[in-house]
């Protein structure tokens, strides 16, 4: 797919308990999933939640999106990954399929099988944690 995916900003100096902001730019009015997974476990973390925005936002005029939350106290020092699908399509049959408990695989079997659909794991680092 010819979808693009840049992330254009991430907080510089990550830490507990403050705020991560996260700006990626894609085409204007994809649907955007971002999933990230925590440092040393990979586990799927619980943010950003409802009350932050969400996890699935729509693009922007200019093809920006941003999510922001406090990032959690518990979470580890070091690198983790940050899980984005991306979408062109706008039927709301395929986007409810979207849920937080979908797999690495399952989001990659889209990007395979649908050409309005991508999927990129991006880097996070978590620079210092109250944990």
């Amino acid at each position: 797919s010819n979808i693009p995916l840049e992330m254009t900003f991430i907080t510089p100096y990550i830490e507990t308990e403050k705020e991560i902001v996260i700006t990626v730019k894609t085409l204007p009015g994809a649907t955007v999933f971002l999933q990230p997974l925590n440092p040393g476990t990979g586990t799927r973390s619980a943010w950003p939640k409802f009350g932050d925005g969400g996890k699935v936002k729509t693009a922007d005029a200019d093809g920006m999106v941003t999510w922001s939350w406090t990032l959690f106290r518990a979470v580890g020092v070091g690198d983790g990954v940050l899980e984005v699908l991306v979408t062109t399509s706008t039927d709301e049959t395929y986007l409810s399929t979207w849920k937080e408990s979908m797999s690495p695989s399952a989001k990659k079997q889209l990007a395979a099988t649908r050409a309005d659909t991508i999927y990129q794991e991006l880097t996070w680092t978590v620079d210092k944690s109250n944990y």
